[in-house]
């Protein structure tokens, strides 16, 4: 996996700042990268954004969900999160706090380098993002060459029961 550009640490001014106001974040989505694969028609992020390849630090995602004391749910998103080099560290974190509902929502044109059994482990549900019941409507929106190996990571995933959790 190529390394990404630019590596950004989340401020801790902000994380003194929670402290300091005592405000408890009980739902947080968090762009762990801008890295992409695809530049779908609909994308709010912009190509310029994307190109930046940017990313949060291990560390400082660490210290947020410390900082978080105990979250309602989270939703682990970027650009692609799949493609931020610690994405099976950052599922690894994921324990260290109380959290409901864990979440990572992907296009999953490349699923080679997750660790399922981690993420399972874990609680994690993956979100995947389907344009379309067929090849034409999807691959309109995603790009060409994407709508097979959207499915095949699907039924992937499936298999090993990380699309589906049967909330109480």
């Amino acid at each position: 996996m190529k390394a990404q550009k630019n590596i950004s640490s989340i401020p801790p001014s902000f994380l003194e700042d929670l402290k300091r106001i005592d405000i408890q974040v009980k739902d947080l989505v968090l762009y762990v990268t801008s890295k992409c694969n695809l530049r779908c028609k609909h994308c709010y992020i912009g190509n310029s954004l994307l190109a930046q390849e940017l990313q949060f630090e291990l560390t400082s995602i660490r210290q947020l969900f410390l900082n978080c004391k105990e979250l309602g749910r989270l939703t682990i998103i970027g650009g692609e999160p799949l493609l931020h080099p610690d994405i099976n560290k950052i599922v690894g974190l994921l324990n260290i706090i109380p959290i409901r509902e864990k979440r990572i929502t992907s296009n999953l044109l490349d699923i080679s380098e997750f660790d399922y059994e981690l993420a399972r482990k874990n609680d994690v549900t993956i979100s995947v993002s389907l344009d379309g019941y067929n090849k034409e409507l999807h691959e309109a929106i995603r790009g060409k060459n994407t709508f097979e190996k959207t499915i095949e990571n699907i039924k992937t995933l499936v298999k090993n029961h990380l699309l589906y959790r049967d909330w109480e």
